[in-house]
């Protein structure tokens, strides 16, 4: 291959990435200040590092020609497939670029990772002797390339193959294709929406790819690209976003429910009867009985749990349904609101601090605004919406946040706690006399392991005992003093030993 053809072929490569991170932007996925094009500036330094790791000379060539995405760690970001963004400039990088996928065998000096594993996603292999591309994922250990090549199911031609064992055959079998075609059809796979930005553990916000496509087709993203409007596409996800939380809070009720009714049909009480009947010694069998009779005590007192959620969530759900028809925009509406709010401090606290004159502080500063602006748009347009289907109308606090509100106060305010504490102090001692009644019927000698457990049961009784005696009494000392103990609405965890 001459040097004219090599050259050719490296630009190719990093054009195409450029066209990619050029197309991400366009779907308002990655800010344009964040993508740095090629040529960058090697310095002795870095190259220095990119001869230590015995790298092919073309894949420095290509290393200087590729585009990098920066956006100076402000938020974190995703790549393709949940992969995370390359820079060979980045001494990480280079060293997980040696060993993408973390196996212990380091790649053939003429291989190199184009993304980075998120969290166990797929990579983008670059092989710069064949100028092919593999998409592997690590979990499965399979090609996600949308179009694999049937024919290329071994990594060399045979006599290449002994070469690249030498490093490791750790990731042989991959499925590879010419790597501009693979380019062009990841270009193809983000325009015909068959990928969507995001889908790692780094994009949040950027749900799910079948949430995601309806919003880019409404904004005109396809079938024609020209018509589509990045801010409307914006504003319609921060609404589907606030829309999905909003109805994982109204269904929280309905969630306690099954947790609670889920724990109350673990039913142990036929095993710990069978461990009666089968038990070899004294000490097995009592220790069945006393978790049989421990059980049906603990049983009881979720029944009472299970009544108490149960009512909530007939209230908050009737008939299961947790949102009425005309009140959703006033669900979406508060969540919209309180990211809103959100989003104004942090520009505020923003202004406040930091140098104003750092690129990274004004790349900060530009990503808040365009935020800010987003929701303001987000909540305007719900205003409207709950203007049209329920004018006048406004969400009622529900029966859990009542719930949770009460316990809370127990927890904060002093006359609540009181009488909470109080209601701890006489289970407790209910507890003990149950115990120590239970205890009376155990056999003096070969019981000692379930002996034990019950005396354990009842220390950690009167722990809790005295635990509670003392946040009344410090409850009781800000009544008089009006001051709050060090540790602000929390106060009753600076009690020594909570």
């Amino acid at each position: 291959m001459t040097e004219i053809t090599l050259q050719h072929r490296l630009q190719e490569v990093a054009n195409l990435m450029l066209k990619i991170y050029q197309t991400l932007a366009e779907m308002q996925y990655l800010d344009p200040s964040w993508i740095l094009p090629g040529p960058h500036k090697i310095d002795d330094n870095l190259l220095a590092k990119y001869k230590s790791l015995n790298l092919d000379p073309a894949l420095i060539q290509l290393f200087n020609l590729l585009p990098y995405v920066d956006n100076q760690g402000i938020e974190p970001i995703d790549f393709f497939q949940g992969s995370e963004f390359f820079d060979a400039r980045n001494e990480q990088h280079l060293n997980d670029s040696r060993d993408p996928m973390f196996k212990d065998i380091s790649l053939p000096p003429w291989r190199t990772a184009l993304s980075r594993m998120g969290n166990h996603d797929s990579v983008i292999f670059y092989d710069v002797r064949r100028n092919m591309i593999a998409i592997q994922d690590h979990e499965t250990g399979s090609s996600t390339d949308h179009l694999p090549n049937p024919y290329a199911l071994t990594d060399e031609t045979p006599e290449e193959l002994a070469t690249t064992e030498e490093h490791g055959n750790g990731y042989g079998g991959m499925m590879w294709r010419d790597a501009p075609d693979v380019l062009r059809d990841m270009l193809g796979w983000y325009e015909q929406l068959v990928e969507t930005p995001g889908g790692g553990s780094q994009s949040y916000g950027w749900g799910e790819h079948e949430e995601l496509v309806p919003l880019y087709k409404a904004a005109g993203w396809w079938p024609d690209r020209a018509k589509f409007h990045g801010e409307v596409f914006l504003v319609a996800k921060a609404r589907s976003e606030a829309a999905r939380k909003a109805k994982h809070h109204a269904e929280e009720p309905l969630r306690k429910l099954s947790e609670v009714e889920a724990r109350m049909g673990q039913d142990r009480q036929e095993d710990f009867r069978l461990r009666m009947e089968r038990a070899g010694t004294v000490d097995d069998e009592w220790k069945a009985r006393w978790n049989l009779w421990n059980d049906l005590r603990v049983q009881e007192r979720k029944s009472k749990e299970l009544e108490v959620v149960r009512r909530l969530a007939e209230v908050d759900c009737p008939g299961g349904v947790c949102q009425q028809p005309d009140e959703l925009p006033l669900w979406e509406l508060g969540v919209l609101k309180g990211k809103y709010e959100s989003a104004k401090r942090s520009i505020e606290g923003h202004h406040a601090s930091g140098k104003k004159d750092t690129s990274v502080w004004k790349m900060r500063l530009s990503s808040l605004e365009k935020r800010e602006r987003i929701l303001r748009r987000a909540v305007e347009e719900v205003l409207q919406e709950a203007d049209r289907v329920c004018p006048g109308k406004e969400l009622k606090p529900s029966a859990t946040e009542m719930h949770r509100k009460a316990e809370m106060e127990a927890r904060e305010k002093p006359n609540a706690l009181i009488k909470q504490q109080g209601k701890w102090i006489e289970r407790g001692v209910k507890d003990i006399e149950e115990l120590r009644e239970w205890m009376k019927q155990l056999p003096e000698e070969g019981t000692e392991r379930t002996r034990a457990e019950v005396e354990h049961r009842i220390k950690e009784a009167e722990k809790g005992i005295e635990t509670s005696k003392n946040r009344i009494a410090l409850a009781k000392e800000m009544l008089e003093t009006g001051v709050r103990p060090k540790g602000g609405l929390f106060w009753m965890r600076q009690i020594p030993g909570l």
